[in-house]
C-alpha cells in the first residue's frame, strides 16, 4: 500500500548518531510512513547499522549509491517516494516521537501546500556553532498564506517541514547537486508555488550542532576566509537555480519586490 508519508534519510558516515536518528524515526507515533536511508558512499558501520534496522522494521529501505553529497542523496529519496507527502531529516538529528503525528494533523483542508515546525538546537560540545535560536522559530502562527513577504521570513531548512511529493515533482523541484546552501533554491522554488502553510510552534525536530557536520565546517571556512570565495559562489549559483526555476514557470511576479533586495543580500 501507499503510505502517507515518507522520510528521506541520506547518510554518511554518521555512525555515532545514527541509532538515535533511526530510533525516533521507527518509534513515531504515526505508523504509516516509509524511510527511505540513502548511504551516500560511507566508509565507517553506518551501513550495518542501516541493515541491522531494516531487518528488524520493514518500512526501512535501504539505497547504497557512491558519494554524491547531501542534495545528491536526498533527490534519490524524492526519485523513489511512493507517498502522498515527503519530509527529510539528516541522519545526526532526530525527531520527538509524535512530530510527524502532530505535523499530518495540520494539513486541514486541500489549501495547505506545507507544514512548518520549529527546532531545538542541540549543542554536543563545546567549539560548535551556536546559531541563533530565533531563526528556527519562525514568526507565524496557524494557517497563513505563503506570500513573498511571508517567504522572505522563513528559514530555508529542508529537515523542519513536512511538503506535499506532488507538488515537488509536478515542479520538478530538486537540491542542486555539488553546491553548498542547497536547501536554498529548493525552499524557495517550493514555497513560491504553493498557496497555504501551516505553523506551529512546537519544537518537534532536534538539530544536533557538531564540529564536523556540514553546517560547521562552512561557517568555520567562512570565518577563516579559507575558500571564502567559493562558498559565496555557491551562494550565488544557488541564487541562480533558483531565478531559473522563476522565469520557467513565469513565477516573476510573486517575488518582484523582494528578489532585488534579496539579491543584493546574497551578492
Amino acid at each position: 500500500m501507499q503510505p502517507k508519508l515518507t522520510v528521506v534519510v541520506p547518510v554518511y558516515n554518521t555512525e555515532k548518531y545514527l541509532r538515535k536518528c533511526l530510533d525516533s524515526l521507527v518509534n513515531q507515533t504515526f505508523k504509516d510512513i516509509e524511510i527511505l536511508c540513502i548511504n551516500d558512499g560511507s566508509k565507517d558501520n553506518s551501513h550495518i547499522i542501516l541493515n541491522e534496522y531494516a531487518k528488524k522494521d520493514s518500512r526501512i529501505k535501504i539505497f547504497n549509491k557512491v558519494n554524491g553529497g547531501l542534495s545528491s542523496a536526498r533527490n534519490m529519496g524524492i526519485e523513489n517516494a511512493r507517498s502522498e507527502y515527503i519530509t527529510f531529516l539528516d541522519s545526526d538529528d532526530y525527531v520527538e516521537n509524535n512530530a510527524y503525528e502532530l505535523a499530518l494533523s495540520r494539513f486541514v483542508n486541500n489549501k495547505v501546500d506545507l507544514v512548518h515546525f520549529s527546532t531545538n538546537l542541540v549543542m554536543e560540545e563545546n567549539g560548535c556553532e551556536r546559531y541563533n535560536q530565533d531563526y528556527f522559530q519562525h514568526k507565524f502562527r496557524g494557517l497563513v498564506k505563503l506570500t513573498s513577504y511571508v517567504i522572505n521570513y522563513l528559514d530555508v531548512c529542508a529537515w523542519n517541514k513536512i511538503y506535499k511529493l506532488s507538488i515537488i515533482n509536478n515542479y520538478g523541484i530538486r537540491f542542486p547537486e555539488g553546491k553548498l546552501y542547497e536547501d536554498n533554491p529548493f525552499f524557495w522554488s517550493y514555497a513560491l508555488v504553493c498557496d497555504y502553510a501551516y505553523f506551529m510552534p512546537e519544537r518537534l525536530h532536534n538539530y544536533l550542532s557538531r564540529k564536523n557536520s556540514i553546517m560547521n565546517l562552512t561557517m568555520k571556512v567562512q570565518k577563516t576566509k579559507v575558500n571564502e570565495l567559493s562558498h559565496e559562489y555557491d551562494r550565488l549559483l544557488c541564487f541562480e537555480e533558483f531565478l531559473s526555476f522563476i522565469f520557467k514557470w513565469n513565477l516573476f511576479y510573486k517575488v518582484a519586490l523582494t528578489l532585488e533586495k534579496y539579491f543584493e543580500k546574497v551578492f
